[in-house]
């Protein structure tokens, strides 16, 4: 006969007996440690850091167009008064991955792409795009050829403008953005952690020292040369360069092509091989003084009360040479009306262009109907 035997209720089952097993192994580690060595190791106890966290860099709104470079404002002009149907993508210049190492550039659409050995264009490219797929006429439909100017006296003087306003005045305006707030965006390294704040400051000297190589091509005259020493010594001249530790090299420099394409330039010949220390006066002084000469040349024709708008020089449509002028004077003009400036005024030359402005009411008008016949309502889109 079996016994039956009832198993407890779980709540009356009594608790094991505790086992010391902390204070054991104490023990043991007591008898394995040496005295002196536990000791030392006491002076450093174990800690335990917070996890890490993930960096997402904060990044701010890109602008919207037109853009306030005014090298890439030039080309974007260039394409509307071709007609060509564009979008316009914010990219950081300071990350330097662009066809030529410069902004702006192209990507071009698939439908192009069997006709291009790459769908990336640079400025450069930009011209030979414009006249083989957005031509003014088509001589082989049978098209005759309308010259943009009344006659070839004007057409050569036209050139002449537009070489001064590409190279001398351009340099001004881009020295005035660089001192302008606006270019602050590539200097913010701080909340970056240390390999990302290296990286970027590599990327932000290279875009300056590119930006510096552009001016000083665009006016060699206000360029020292190369072997000139970037000194605080008197009788040297330290240009803006010479304060964010710039090289200088020349053509008979040592250069590998990877230096040299490393540097970039854009639609600036020479600019690779050009020195980055400048004179900023004379930069300064000199687009000053051609953005006087143009105003001077233009107030006839632009002075006259109509509401039409008129290209420069009597063209009878949109040329290069109003591509160039808008390109500047809209750029002045926008850095001008930021409260930064408004604020102190502190940027000597974005101050001197504008006073030119004050006094060639006429260029502003002017640029203001660009504007609202091409920009205005690219702008609301």
């Amino acid at each position: 006969m079996s016994a039956t035997h009832d198993y407890p209720e779980l709540e009356n089952i009594p608790p094991a007996s505790p086992r010391s097993t902390l204070a054991s192994s104490d023990a043991k580690r007591s008898r394995l440690v040496p005295k002196r060595a536990a000791a030392i190791f006491s002076t450093f106890p174990l800690h335990t850091y917070p996890p890490a966290k993930a960096y997402s860099p904060t990044t701010s709104a890109p602008p919207v167009k037109p853009t306030i470079d005014p090298i890439a404002l030039r080309w974007q002009m260039e394409l509307l008064f071709h007609g060509v149907d564009f979008e316009v993508r914010f990219i950081d210049p300071s990350h330097n991955w662009s066809p030529a190492k410069s902004m702006p550039f192209l990507h071009l659409p698939p439908r192009f792409r069997s006709d291009t050995p790459s769908s990336l264009l640079s400025a450069t490219e930009i011209p030979h795009l414009i006249d083989n797929f957005y031509p003014v006429s088509r001589p082989e439909l049978g098209e005759k050829e309308a010259s943009a100017w009344e006659d070839a006296a004007t057409k050569l003087e036209a050139r002449s403008w537009q070489s001064l306003v590409r190279g001398r005045i351009m340099a001004g305006v881009l020295l005035a953005m660089l001192l302008s707030p606006q270019s602050a965006v590539y200097s913010r390294t701080d909340s970056q952690p240390y390999l990302s704040s290296l990286l970027s400051a590599h990327l932000q000297n290279s875009f300056f020292d590119q930006q510096l190589r552009r001016i000083s091509a665009l006016n060699p005259s206000a360029s020292p040369s190369w072997a000139q020493p970037t000194t605080a010594l008197p009788g040297w001249e330290v240009g803006f360069l010479g304060w964010i530790g710039a090289k200088t090299a020349s053509a008979a420099s040592p250069l590998s092509t990877a230096d040299l394409d490393s540097r970039g330039g854009g639609d600036t010949p020479g600019a690779a091989l050009a020195s980055p220390s400048v004179d900023q006066d004379k930069v300064v002084a000199d687009a000053a003084e051609g953005l006087r000469a143009l105003a001077a040349r233009t107030r006839a024709q632009l002075s006259a009360t109509s509401s039409e708008l008129q290209f420069l020089l009597g063209a009878q449509r949109p040329t290069s040479l109003d591509a160039l002028a808008f390109s500047v004077i809209h750029t002045v003009l926008t850095l001008a009306a930021t409260p930064q400036f408004q604020a102190n005024g502190s940027n000597e030359p974005l101050r001197k262009l504008k006073e030119v402005l004050d006094e060639s009411s006429w260029l502003v008008t002017w640029s203001k109907k660009i504007w609202k016949k091409y920009v205005k309502d690219l702008d609301r889109a």
